[in-house]
């Protein structure tokens, strides 16, 4: 196999399982989700982003009130930068630019820039519960605890379910790695069945791109 049929094999690959994880499963159904910080208008010398490295480096920035959307298996990074140092034109498409520089250039600006306060809060979207669950929409509710040149601490408040009748419940964080449940138990059930299918499609996923680099070192060897 040539570099080049091992580069599209692993495309192929991940397109493949990316394409896969997007689907809804059978016996499920889709549900909203989005995050919100609640008191970003408090600090308007600030500006706040979510930084994004998959699948592509992107960015977007958070508006006051405003309740944010991101590809699900995506992981932002909630950032904070001092509006008198935030440059926009280093994130943007330049005329004529390659898309890889402009990636290229995004990350160094979020990775390497010492003005950008990068959060250690993890964001996780939810996409699917059971077809039998009411839930339709979720949204996390963060607030920043602290705010300098040189820290950025925030931190989970609520999450805030809105079921299908057009009921809501308003659930307080315990703990900040673990999103209190809604009283519907048939939640719990999907999360689990969610964390189980994933894994074996993550040890299928390895598996095979793992057979295809050993083919690919087997033949720069002949």
């Amino acid at each position: 196999m040539s570099r080049y049929e091992f580069f599209l094999a692993g495309c192929l690959l991940c397109s493949v399982g990316c394409a896969k994880a997007d689907m809804i499963r059978p016996g499920s159904h889709s549900v909203h989700y989005c995050f919100r910080i609640a008191n970003s208008d408090q600090y308007p010398d600030y500006v706040f982003l979510a930084y994004y490295t998959f699948p592509s480096y992107s960015y977007s920035v958070i508006q006051p009130g405003q309740c944010v959307e991101f590809y699900r298996l995506s992981r932002p990074v909630l950032c904070a930068i001092a509006r008198a140092d935030f440059d926009e034109n280093m994130l943007i498409n330049r005329n004529h630019e390659e898309q890889e520089e402009t990636q290229k250039r995004r990350q160094r600006y979020f990775e390497n820039n010492p003005a950008m306060l990068r959060s250690t809060i993890t964001i996780s979207s939810v996409s699917s519960v059971e077809e039998t669950d009411p839930l339709s929409s979720i949204e996390d509710v963060l607030t920043v605890r602290r705010l300098t040149k040189k820290n950025f601490a925030i931190a989970y408040e609520s999450v805030r379910y809105t079921f299908a009748d057009g009921s809501k419940e308003r659930k307080i964080y315990i703990r900040q790695d673990k999103r209190p449940e809604p009283s519907v138990k048939a939640i719990r059930q999907k999360l689990a069945f969610s964390l189980n299918t994933d894994a074996l499609w993550g040890v299928g996923f390895v598996s095979i791109a793992g057979l295809l680099f050993v083919r690919y070192i087997r033949n720069r060897r002949k």
